[in-house]
This record gives structure tokens, C-alpha cells and sequence, in this order.
């Protein structure tokens, strides 16, 4: 055990080694001061309930394991859109984000939201970066693009793509990287 204290050894008088000063008095003060810290901090620790605190434990546990999940089946595509691939991958709040949405017209300046992602998916604050646009992915995003887009994700999940180039394209390839809130 790590102590943090150290003790004065008060003497009687007439020893002047150890003197009622300001100084040693405000030592003691704060050893007593940061005894009544720990001892509140160990508080939270002792429960009697040993559920809960494993609970908390595992918690912590499973917001640092990665997890791989498929959210094709939980992301929402809006009308007019449809979800090819919808994959996440998690690192506690740290999520690395692959889509392929697929529109039945060419995206425009003016798309509107094609899809929303699910709660603890969702960035804290709005995000937007490049996305590729392809007219074929299938035969063709493995080797480049059509052509350049944007991709903006707001703090409601809503998934917004965006061709400015007119470029003819009905397919969004996305990969961004974020913390989640």
C-alpha cells in the first residue's frame, strides 16, 4: 500500500523542532483533506449488491472490445433508396463506418436524407467528408470511382449523400471513421 502522509512526530515544549505553524498545520490539513477523498472514492467502490458491480464491470469490458456488426438489417433507408452494405466496426465509442446505398435515381446538389443510423451509432456533432459515387459498383468501385461526392451524417443519424460534379451516378460507396456520442 502506497502511503501519501507523512507523519510531523509532534514534540512537547520546550522542543521548538516541530512548531504550530501555518505551514504545519496546512500540511496536516491536507493529508486530512486527501484521506477523506479516498476514503469517499473506496465509498462508491463497496457495494453490497455484487450484480450491479459486475454489471459495471462488464460494461466498461464490452465499451473496449471491438465489435463487428452488420446494420443492414437496423439502418432505416429512407423512400427511394435501398441499403447494398451497411457495416460498422466499434472500438468503445470509436466506430469505423462502411455503406453502399444505392439510389433509383442520380444523386443530386439536393438528395435528400437516404437512411438514418441507429442510437450509439451516431456522431456527436454533424460530420461531412468525400464520398465515391459510381454509375456500376459492382463492375467498377473495386477500381476507382465515377465520380466524387459528399457525405455529411448529423447528430439525428440522418445519412445524407450529395453529387455536385453531375456525374450520373445511382450508387455511394462510404467510409468515414468517428467517435460516436
Amino acid at each position: 500500500m502506497a502511503y501519501r502522509y507523512n507523519r510531523i512526530n509532534w514534540q512537547n515544549k520546550p522542543n521548538v523542532a516541530t512548531p504550530i505553524s501555518a505551514e504545519n498545520l496546512n500540511k496536516m490539513d491536507k493529508g486530512i483533506d486527501d484521506n477523506d477523498k479516498a476514503i469517499g472514492d473506496l465509498a462508491q467502490l463497496n457495494t453490497l449488491n455484487k450484480s450491479s458491480l459486475v454489471s459495471a464491470v462488464n460494461e466498461l469490458n464490452n465499451n473496449l472490445t471491438v465489435q463487428s456488426v452488420d446494420l443492414s438489417s437496423i439502418l432505416s433507408p429512407a423512400s427511394n433508396f435501398a441499403i447494398l452494405y451497411a457495416w460498422a466496426v466499434k472500438y468503445g465509442k470509436m466506430v469505423q463506418l462502411s455503406l453502399i446505398i444505392q439510389n433509383t435515381v442520380a444523386f443530386a446538389n439536393d438528395t435528400p436524407i437516404c437512411a438514418y443510423l441507429p442510437v450509439g451509432y451516431r456522431p456527436p456533432r454533424p460530420l461531412r467528408f468525400p464520398c465515391m459515387l459510381h454509375t456500376d459498383p459492382v463492375n467498377n468501385y473495386v477500381w476507382g470511382y465515377s465520380g466524387l461526392g459528399y457525405a455529411a451524417i448529423g447528430t439525428d443519424g440522418a445519412v445524407y449523400i450529395r453529387d455536385y460534379s453531375n456525374g450520373n451516378c445511382t450508387y455511394a460507396i462510404v467510409h468515414v471513421t468517428y467517435i460516436a456520442s
